[in-house]
């Protein structure tokens, strides 16, 4: 089913994540996947019903739970993102997935202050985790601090010297920092990589000020969204 994502093959995956459920409809893990997926295809009502499904089947479940968030947050429902989120913080302060949907839900809501405390909250506590380190970077362009931005980005492109950096988390600290050739040509990157993360430009609200690019119109017809 991910292969297939990766091939960017949405009917394919449909199929595949829907023979799954009928097999064993209390897979938790196939209404997540699938509740995701349908997300970034903007099919949110389903998308919503199946996330939730995935709650009622493991409430308990860290990554359920931060996936029902992000599924929330691509719709726009940034307070009931929040609340998935917090409850999910609140079973494990330091689960870092939690803590970056909640910061990026906290800036599209205006709270900027809360979003920094997040993120910079979750830095304290792991240092090594890219995707935090690139959404931070983001957040704190969108709030001004620009320098402190591009300090981030420095330090992830060190990382990326030793380490694997998906290039779509480095497009979105670009993108804050109003960096559009840079974005893109990290976006470039990341159709090479295959990175899962990448179909999710069509739907994430922070890629919003490169949408009218005619490279976004390429990208998307690429990806098949």
């Amino acid at each position: 089913m991910l292969f297939r994502s990766l091939e960017w093959d949405w009917r394919g995956a449909e199929s595949c994540y829907s023979q799954a459920i009928v097999l064993n409809p209390s897979h938790e893990g196939a209404h997540r996947s699938f509740g995701v997926m349908l997300a970034t295809l903007s099919r949110t009502d389903e998308a919503i019903r199946e996330a939730e499904r995935a709650c009622e089947l493991d409430p308990l479940c860290l990554v359920v739970n931060s996936s029902a968030a992000w599924v929330r947050f691509v719709a726009g429902d940034y307070e009931e993102a929040i609340s998935r989120c917090l409850h999910t913080v609140g079973m494990n302060p330091r689960f870092s997935a939690a803590r970056r949907v909640l910061g990026a839900a906290y800036l599209q809501s205006g709270r900027e202050d809360e979003a920094i405390q997040s993120l910079q909250g979750a830095m304290a506590q792991t240092e090594k985790d890219p995707v935090l380190l690139a959404w931070l970077a983001h957040a704190r362009a969108a709030v001004g601090d620009h320098d402190e931005a591009r300090a981030l980005l420095a330090k992830l492109q060190r990382m990326s010297e030793r380490r694997f950096v998906p290039s779509y988390h480095i497009a979105l600290a670009h993108i804050g920092l109003e960096e559009t050739d840079q974005a893109f040509a990290a976006l470039e990157r990341a159709t090479v990589e295959s990175d899962p993360a990448l179909p999710n430009l069509v739907v994430d609200p922070r890629f919003e000020p490169i949408r009218a690019d005619a490279r976004y119109s390429r990208l998307v017809e690429l990806l098949g969204l």
